[in-house]
C-alpha cells in the first residue's frame, strides 16, 4: 500500500514552459537579442537535450546552465556570454510560477492521506522560492532538490537522500508522479519504487521506459491513490 508520494516539480505542478517563456524573453531582449518565435522554439530543444545529457551524466546541473546558451548564441551568431545570460535568467526565473491546472487541488486532497515530498531537478533557491510564492510547498513534508541534494534525477543516490533523512519511509510503499520517462520514471525504477507518468501531452506511443501507471491529468490521480 502506498503511503508517501514524491512529486516532481517542473511541467508537473509548476508550468516550466510558461515560467521559462517569460523569463526568457526579459533575459535575451536584456542582452540586445530579439526574442523571435523561432529563437524561443531553438532555445526550448537546446535546452531539453542539454538536460537529457545531464541525466546520462555527460553534463553537470552547473554546465546545463550555460551550455544550452552557448550552443545557441554559436547558432544564431549572437554576441552575448552564457555565464552572464545565465546569471541574469536565474534572477527572473524565481518570479515565474505559474501552476499546472489543478495543481494545488490535488495536493490538497492527497495530503490528507498521504505523506507528499517534492523531488526536483534543479536549482535550491530557485525551486524553493517558486514553491513558496504559488502556495504549494505548504502540502510538502519535505522538499528535495538536485543541486542540494549533489545528486539529479533518474540517478540512484537522488532517490537514496529522501530514504536515508526519513528511515520511516519504505520502497515498497513509495511513488512518485512526474511527467519525465527519463528522470521521473526511469528514476523511480533505479530506486525501487512504483511509478506514475503524468502524459500531460497525451502521448499514443507506447512510453519507454513503462511506467506502474499513466495519468493525462492530476485529477485522475485521485482514482489511482
Amino acid at each position: 500500500m502506498i503511503k508517501t508520494i514524491l512529486f516532481d516539480v517542473d511541467d508537473t505542478l509548476l508550468d516550466f514552459g510558461a515560467a521559462e517563456r517569460s523569463a526568457l524573453k526579459q533575459t535575451l531582449t536584456r542582452f540586445g537579442i530579439f526574442p523571435t518565435e523561432e529563437i524561443i522554439r531553438r532555445y526550448s530543444e537546446i535546452n531539453a537535450a542539454c538536460w537529457r545529457r545531464m541525466e546520462a551524466g555527460e553534463l553537470t546541473h552547473s554546465e546545463v546552465k550555460t551550455e544550452r546558451y552557448r550552443i545557441l548564441f554559436d547558432e544564431i551568431g549572437a554576441v552575448a556570454s552564457p555565464e552572464e545570460v545565465t546569471k541574469y535568467y536565474e534572477s527572473k526565473i524565481p518570479f515565474e510560477h505559474e501552476t499546472e491546472d489543478g495543481a494545488a487541488e490535488i495536493l490538497e486532497y492527497l495530503s490528507r492521506k498521504y505523506t507528499l515530498i517534492a523531488a526536483s531537478n534543479g536549482t535550491g533557491e530557485t525551486q524553493r522560492k517558486r514553491l513558496r510564492d504559488s502556495g504549494l510547498d505548504t502540502y510538502f513534508s519535505d522538499i528535495f532538490i538536485s543541486s542540494e541534494v549533489g545528486s539529479t534525477k533518474p540517478g540512484k543516490e537522488f532517490f537514496d537522500a529522501v530514504f536515508i533523512k526519513h528511515p520511516g519511509i519504505k520502497r515498497e510503499e513509495t511513488a512518485i508522479v512526474g511527467d519525465s520517462l527519463t528522470s521521473d520514471v526511469t528514476g523511480g525504477k533505479n530506486a525501487g519504487i512504483k511509478t506514475v507518468w503524468y502524459n500531460k501531452k497525451g502521448t499514443a506511443a507506447v512510453p519507454d521506459p513503462l511506467p506502474d501507471f499513466t495519468v493525462n491529468s492530476l485529477e485522475e490521480l485521485k482514482e489511482l491513490f
